[in-house]
């Protein structure tokens, strides 16, 4: 028996719709100080946390869209774009301390 998330996960939706809402304006009033473009992912390069309903949410999506191998693969890869980033992170905090 799984805990039902819906009514988080429907708040959740409802923030991010805000939030993109706010984003659009932000970028259509600024537009030479956001230069987002499809495709882009300057963003996507940042390394950020993420909130518990993030991460349930994620997962949820996740595990409703992908199955058997496709969703092993995916896992893969994953864990090993986690791996690396773990050694690029252990090998900043030794030069930082160097």
């Amino acid at each position: 028996m799984g805990i039902d998330f819906k009514e988080h996960f429907e708040k959740y939706e409802a923030l991010v719709s805000t939030v993109d809402q706010v984003f659009a304006k932000v970028k259509q009033e600024y537009p030479k100080e956001v230069f987002c473009r499809e495709k882009c992912s300057d963003c996507c390069y940042a390394m950020f946390d993420l909130t518990i309903i993030e991460a349930i949410y994620i997962n949820h999506k996740f595990n409703e869209k992908f199955k058997g191998t496709e969703k092993s693969a995916l896992i893969d890869d994953a864990a090993k774009t986690d791996r690396a980033i773990f050694k690029l992170k252990r090998e900043a905090y030794k030069e930082l301390k160097e």
